[in-house]
């Protein structure tokens, strides 16, 4: 489902910007509770992981962040 993908990456996003963390299993657990597979393969997983790197890498270069 792309539309639950969509969801979890926004959800990360929206989080970075405000807490400056962001956990990604945790993001994908609450989304697929209320969205049951959501995020059904590895591949869309590693996306929203991938997906966070490199908002952290161009926006935020030098920052404290951990991957």
């Amino acid at each position: 489902m792309k539309c639950g993908l969509f969801s979890v990456v926004s959800t990360l996003l929206k989080k970075i910007a405000i807490d400056h963390e962001v956990s990604v299993v945790n993001a994908v657990r609450k989304v697929t509770a209320s969205r049951h597979g959501a995020i059904a393969a590895q591949e869309q997983f590693d996306f929203c992981y991938e997906c966070v790197l490199q908002h952290i890498r161009y926006f935020a270069p030098n920052s404290n962040f951990a991957a």
